[in-house]
């Protein structure tokens, strides 16, 4: 009778220590879930940021892209416009064909004339660098403008 009284108290402390190692086991278990979980949680963040870095890429190629189509449209529309003009008298052509040279020389004599006789300080100044940036204007036009052709 001892036995069975011995017997039914380490079978149930028997049991008792299977649930609980069960338990411990099911809790590592669970802890090593959770800590894939974060892995791949985290990859996948890291493929977001991947991803959102390389349609930053893209949109900025996209913007470069139409700024240029827009640059373009533009020139060939003034290019249409001027010819649409048709032929015109020798003495209007020449004098289109002077107007750059002569605005660019104006502003530069203006320039140096400014420079040369303005002797309030602050009148210098403010006329002086309008003038500047219109000669500076002017010249950027003329030369930017009649760049080499690269073929």
């Amino acid at each position: 009778m001892i036995e069975m009284l011995f017997s039914a108290l380490f079978g149930g402390a028997t049991g008792l220590i299977g649930t609980l190692v069960g338990k411990v086991f099911g809790w590592l278990e669970l802890r090593e879930k959770r800590k894939t979980l974060v892995l791949e949680q985290a990859h996948e963040l890291a493929l977001f940021d991947r991803q959102a870095e390389l349609r930053q890429t893209e949109l900025e190629s996209e913007r470069v892209l139409a700024e240029t189509e827009a640059w373009r449209s533009a020139r060939v529309a003034s290019y249409s416009h001027d010819g649409a003009a048709g032929e015109s008298y020798r003495w209007v052509a020449a004098v289109l064909r002077l107007v750059r040279p002569a605005l660019t020389l104006t502003l530069l004599l203006l320039t140096g004339w400014v420079v040369m006789r303005v002797t309030d300080l602050g009148l210098r100044a403010e006329v002086s660098s309008q003038i500047v940036y219109l000669a500076a204007m002017a010249v950027a036009w003329w030369f930017g403008d009649r760049a080499p052709v690269r073929r």
